[in-house]
């Protein structure tokens, strides 16, 4: 057995290490380097860089859950998840111009929880709601129309990813995935893993939940089950 030996005084980090409250699904990384946890207390940890200090802003109410950071550029990014808004009761979103600095609060327009985000560099958008729709943005998260999602067992849009503006592929939570040319103008259902008996383990409680699907060249990606 070897003992361990410690690095010189000097060499050593003393910090504390971070211990984020409550539940954190996902980090976020701005193009600068930025890391990013937001909770689902309405806080949003931040460091900027993954050997610096770790930091805390209080974003949102405590009710508010934050899911994700998608970053369109360095400055513009959008905050989703289950949020809070002015005029619905849960509607709300964030944005930032400045890196995640500051936020300010919009609001989609549509009550329910955001499940999924799909982003490019030139400003465009898809947020995957629980009501069986896409809520699309072309101009960096300023505003959103709404696009809908034609599945038939399922209303939540568990998975997305969007290849373009055009190519498109989503996921429910019912053993459902869809894929779009033409940007949800109009979409194709296609078998599942799950369908094609690739899920193991078939009985189990997640086995027809799509969670993450990609497309990737002439492939398509598709984690089931997991």
């Amino acid at each position: 057995m070897t003992a361990q030996v410690l690095p010189p005084v000097e060499d050593r980090d003393y910090r504390a290490v971070l211990d984020p409250s409550g539940r954190i699904d996902e980090i976020s990384v701005s193009p600068r380097g930025n890391l990013f946890l937001s909770n689902c207390f309405g806080e949003v940890y931040y460091t900027h860089n993954i050997d610096s200090n770790w930091h805390m802003m209080e974003v949102a109410g405590r009710l508010d859950n934050l899911e994700r950071i998608s970053f369109f550029n360095a400055d513009t990014a959008i905050l989703t998840g289950y949020i809070q808004s002015e005029k619905h009761e849960k509607s709300g979103y964030f944005l930032t111009y400045d890196g995640g600095r500051t936020w300010e609060k919009g609001d989609l327009g549509e009550d329910g929880w955001f499940y999924e985000v799909s982003i490019d560099d030139d400003g465009h958008a898809w947020l995957g709601t629980s009501k069986k729709t896409l809520l699309y943005s072309d101009d960096f998260g300023k505003s959103f129309k709404k696009m809908e999602v034609p599945f038939k067992k399922s209303d939540r849009i568990y998975a997305l990813h969007m290849a373009d503006t055009q190519r498109g592929m989503v996921g429910s939570d019912d053993n459902e995935i869809l894929l779009t040319e033409n940007n949800w103008q109009s979409a194709q259902n296609i078998p599942t893993p799950f369908d094609q008996k690739k899920v193991v383990n078939r009985t189990h409680h997640s086995a027809l939940d799509i969670d993450k699907v990609a497309l990737w060249g002439d492939y398509l990606l598709v984690q089931q089950g997991e």
